[in-house]
């Protein structure tokens, strides 16, 4: 890794905005994939780079570094401890060769691991090799995507361990499975039931269980190696048979150095077959790709637990292999194969207490992982099935990571793998995918070709999802061709959720809207966004104050507030709701604002206050408070507002109209923005009459959907045109402050505690013609600071484009 770049510590940083870092976790912060644009350059849908930015989970990233550590212990240590060492030793036949096999594998994970932690941490969010596959190879289109889903639904055999939980369960508690087959797929389909409910019903419950079954795993092997080495160190024969049925092979055990390398079987064809075995035992170090999201701080954290999870699955690998080798001959070991855990068990308590914890210890171990490898033969047969194809993912995933490094160098890359590492893994992936069809010790391929049968049905389910997949891309092609010019860069958007005025929506969809307002209103804050924040509430008003000088009297007003719409409606996720946001129909109350449905105290937003007293009186937003505000300042103060009718009669249908009579953005932006946009606010005075931290109060989001209801409006008169135009400067003159807004708040006032200059660094975009790059372009980035990805000024155009799927009813 190379530690000297100045963003080593920062993946993919956005270069179009530079914003004042948060406290909290950095990784959350303003970021964004996307390639450069280029001056010119209309994108009409969100691309597949900005789908790749950093993200937070809805609930939260909640996995810390013991966490994650586990999550990859418990992914990658199964119950295939009790099997696969014993598989191994039997075809390779010593015990050198053996231990070799599972420290090479460790080695040559390293080197996999280094293309994953570069890759997780250049693209630090959930998904894995899905990602990486589908931000490298763009084209077929869903070629990469189809490949990762096929491959996890059909060779990734979840229920496998399941099924080996029911089976040792039963043995436990003296049952034959074979006799109760029935029996065997209930408990089974009880523990993946009761895993899901768990996940799904409680996550901190259920990360807490998952650790716990992780450090029995850990503490299982441990048990075991002392075990193996007590019985070395005393040279113990009890007395009675029911604690030892058989003499130890202490005597016969090989300790030279000739002797541990005897009986190898060095043929290319059978070491590969092992090595696959060997592979699928190391699977899973990438787990915490696969959920990034989750992980706070996930580029440090994945960086330090990921190697460290794995040098301690190697020890514990070597450590089980031992204490094999010590306690079993190695002749039975040869013949037991997949069976050398239960033979151990058995002469080291006896065959009454061994048969009980054998089953007990590999029923913990695949309730702790629904992956990894199980005993008889056909086990062995899906191990080599599953491993085979892989291999095609860890090779094209290692050339994608060489292949970006010389076509994005502006990529940046909190970590550097080792490139060598990476040309090692295209070799090694080449040669086991060769492998399997070299005749073992020069035997002809009628001989030869059931040794082969795992490569051919791992080649075949290959080609079906290659085949799937091209069906796939022709189709998709065909149905965007047939859409309506509107949707057809963005064809996702089929069922848009409709938003109705408040007056228009239910008693109870009312109450669960407003419910969900104030969750977040009480929630605690995640991202640290400014020191006083102590909300998720407070974090959502940060933005507004943030970006002020972005997007208050400069052409980003329009779509910032559509996009800072989307960012409510991700946080009211998190509090359930997921409905559509109501907004408010100003014309049907314009002149008599103060006797709308909308402040009703019991399914509304509550009353007004007074010019002595303008906390909210009653409702579900009496007596809350807000953090943020003025400025970045932290004062405590009440969710507030006042009523004034005599403003809000400038909100009617008339005025509307007028203010939506032009023809050019610019125009109609102006015409929104000082008619009923500035007027609403005048009217309802939310959060003392400050227009910047009037985002505090929840009234706030149905003013502007009735805001971006008027553009929506004004778009779709003329959709061709109006869905690429855009105008204005990217921000404010910082010389010009806030004295236009109501109150005649200043940029270098006292409230803000900050000189002018570091509110907000403000790069342009870039510059085209004569303008300097003052002007705003559809490529402009506009970002929520960690709380959704950062999404262009053209993601947001269209508000049934995609990246948006909704529409005004």
């Amino acid at each position: 890794m190379d530690s000297s770049e100045p963003d080593a510590e920062t993946p993919l940083l956005s270069n179009t905005l530079s914003v004042r870092e948060p406290s909290g976790p950095r990784y959350g912060a303003d970021t964004s994939l996307a390639k450069p644009h280029q001056p010119g350059d209309v994108d009409t849908h969100r691309s597949l780079e900005d789908d790749a930015v950093p993200e937070t989970a809805v609930l939260g990233r909640n996995l810390g570094w013991s966490s994650a550590y586990i999550l990859i212990i418990s992914r990658v240590i199964g119950s295939g401890i009790f099997a696969t060492p014993g598989a191994i030793f039997s075809s390779v036949g010593s015990i050198g060769l053996s231990l070799l096999l599972w420290v090479s594998g460790a080695i040559i994970s390293w080197f996999g691991l280094m293309v994953a932690l570069e890759y997780g941490c250049m693209l630090p969010r959930s998904g894995g090799q899905k990602v990486y596959l589908e931000f490298t190879y763009r084209r077929p289109r869903f070629l990469a995507s189809t490949l990762v889903a096929v491959h996890a639904v059909i060779l990734g055999f979840t229920a496998s361990n399941c099924i080996v939980f029911g089976e040792y369960l039963l043995f436990a508690l003296g049952k034959a499975p074979a006799e109760h087959p029935v029996q065997v797929r209930a408990l089974a389909l009880g523990l993946m039931t009761g895993v899901t409910a768990l996940h799904a019903c409680s996550m901190r419950t259920g990360v807490a269980v998952q650790n716990i079954l992780g450090w029995v795993k850990i503490g299982l092997v441990i048990f075991m190696t002392v075990c193996a080495g007590a019985v070395v160190v005393t040279r113990y024969t009890p007395s009675e048979p029911a604690l030892l049925s058989r003499e130890l092979h202490l005597r016969a055990f090989p300790s030279t150095w000739d002797g541990i390398w005897e009986g190898s079987v060095w043929n290319w064809g059978v070491i590969s077959t092992a090595l696959f075995k060997v592979f699928y035992s190391y699977a899973g170090l990438q787990n915490v790709n696969n959920v990034l999201n989750e992980v706070r701080d996930p580029v440090r954290t994945l960086r330090s637990a990921a190697p460290t999870a794995l040098v301690t699955i190697c020890l514990l690998y070597l450590l089980i292999n031992v204490a094999y080798f010590l306690v079993i001959p190695l002749d039975e070991i040869k013949k037991s194969g997949e069976l050398v855990g239960a033979l151990f068990f058995e002469r080291v308590f006896g065959e009454t207490l061994g048969n009980l914890l054998l089953p007990l210890a590999i029923a913990v171990s695949a309730a702790g992982n629904v992956m990894v490898v199980t005993f008889a033969l056909i086990y062995s047969f899906i191990l080599e099935v599953e491993g085979y194809p892989g291999q095609f993912f860890s090779l094209f995933v290692s050339l994608g990571l060489i292949r970006l490094r010389r076509a994005r160098p502006d990529l940046k890359r909190p970590y550097r793998a080792f490139l060598p590492a990476a040309w090692f893994n295209v070799f090694l992936s080449t040669a086991l995918l060769c492998a399997p069809f070299i005749p073992y010790n020069g035997e002809d391929w009628s001989s030869h070709i059931s040794r082969v049968s795992y490569a051919l049905v791992g080649m075949s389910i290959l080609l079906v999802m290659l085949l799937a997949s091209l069906v796939l891309s022709v189709a998709s092609a065909a149905v965007v061709a047939a859409l309506p010019a509107k949707l057809a860069d963005n064809p996702e958007c089929t069922a848009p959720q409709q938003r109705r005025s408040w007056h228009d929506i239910s008693d109870a969809d009312r109450k669960a809207y407003l419910a969900a307002n104030r969750c977040l209103l009480t929630s605690p804050q995640k991202l640290n966004l400014l020191p006083g924040a102590k909300t998720r509430w407070d974090e959502l008003v940060s933005l507004h104050q943030i970006h002020a000088l972005q997007i208050h009297t400069t052409g980003q007003f329009l779509p910032y507030h559509r996009y800072y719409l989307k960012t409510l409606e991700f946080l009211l996720q998190e509090c359930g709701y997921t409905g559509a946001i109501p907004y408010w129909d100003e014309t049907r109350d314009a002149g008599n604002f103060s006797t709308s449905v909308i402040f009703d105290p019991v399914t509304g937003f509550g009353g007004g206050g007074k010019a002595a007293d303008p906390c909210v009186p009653n409702g579900p937003f009496a007596n809350l408070t807000v953090n943020i505000g003025p400025g970045f300042g932290s004062e405590a103060r009440c969710v507030n507002r006042r009523i004034t009718d005599f403003f809000s009669s400038q909100c009617g249908t008339s005025f509307v109209t007028a203010a939506l009579n032009h023809t050019t953005y610019e125009s109609v932006l102006d015409g929104i923005y000082s008619g009923p946009h500035l007027l609403g606010h005048m009217s309802l005075a939310m959060m003392d009459g400050n227009s910047i931290t009037s985002s505090g109060d929840p009234l706030f989001f149905m003013h502007h959907g009735f805001v971006d209801k008027m553009w929506a409006d004004w778009q779709a008169e003329d959709p061709q045109t109006r869905y690429k135009e855009i105008g204005g400067l990217n921000a404010q003159d910082p010389d010009v402050g806030f004295s236009e807004f109501p109150g005649g708040m200043e940029q270098e006032s006292s409230m803000w505690g900050t000189p002018s200059s570091a509110i907000l660094a403000v790069t342009p975009d870039p510059a085209s013609g004569d303008d300097g790059g003052k002007n705003l372009t559809l490529n402009h980035v506009m970002s929520s600071l960690g709380i959704i990805p950062n999404a262009t000024v053209a993601d947001v155009m269209d508000i049934k484009g995609g990246y948006l799927c909704y529409e005004y009813v």
